[in-house]
């Protein structure tokens, strides 16, 4: 499932990009505006994930744990500031629509992931049954 992740989030982006329409509506910005900003955000996230997590190979075995929460941490508040700095809304408001924002879109990546793999099942099981179908009648 891991490796499905970034080409979920990928495609995800137009959905992300919804959310933030929906979130931020009172903000009057075109969905492009937003699709921008959330391309913004997932080369951020595919840009130093990696090397953050490159990073925490070469560090020492008391500091892996520090590390740990900078990656889960590290996309959450820059997201924040982004979204700050973007759209301007008040601290308050920020306070409730990150977590909505977030958790939503990790239902979904998930949800997108999970059917994604019960596709390639059904495909391959399917060409599987086919195969054995006709290899089991007679020739003609």
């Amino acid at each position: 499932m891991k490796e499905y992740a970034p080409y979920v989030m990928f495609l995800l982006v137009p959905v992300f990009a919804l959310l933030l329409q929906i979130f931020f509506y009172k903000q009057k910005k075109y969905y492009a505006q937003n699709m921008i900003f959330s391309l913004h955000f997932h080369t951020f996230v595919f840009l130093t994930l990696p090397l953050l997590i490159i990073i925490e190979d070469y560090l020492p075995s008391f500091l892996e744990k520090t590390m740990d929460y900078v990656i889960l941490l590290g996309p959450a508040v820059y997201f924040a500031i982004a979204l700050y700095v973007v759209y301007r809304p008040c601290v308050r408001s920020l306070l409730w629509k990150i977590p909505m924002i977030m958790v939503l879109y990790f239902i979904i990546c998930v949800s997108v992931i999970i059917l994604f793999l019960v596709l390639i099942v059904a495909i391959f099981e399917g060409t599987n049954l086919i195969q054995a179908v006709f290899s089991t009648m007679p020739e003609s």
